[in-house]
């Protein structure tokens, strides 16, 4: 069962800290790196909370 509100938010939290957290750091690689790694964890997440 998908809860889309959860998702979104998820999706939301995760960009959100992935910026900051590399905003924090202040490394222009870190920012692509862990955005591109957040996003990819937070496609698998949100693949694994839509798969009953």
């Amino acid at each position: 069962m998908t809860n889309p509100v959860v998702s979104m938010l998820l999706l939301k939290g995760t960009a959100i800290f992935s910026m900051r957290r590399a905003w924090l750091q202040d490394r222009p690689n870190e920012l692509g790196v862990s955005a591109e790694l957040m996003t990819t964890l937070a496609g698998a997440v949100a693949r694994a909370i839509r798969v009953p």
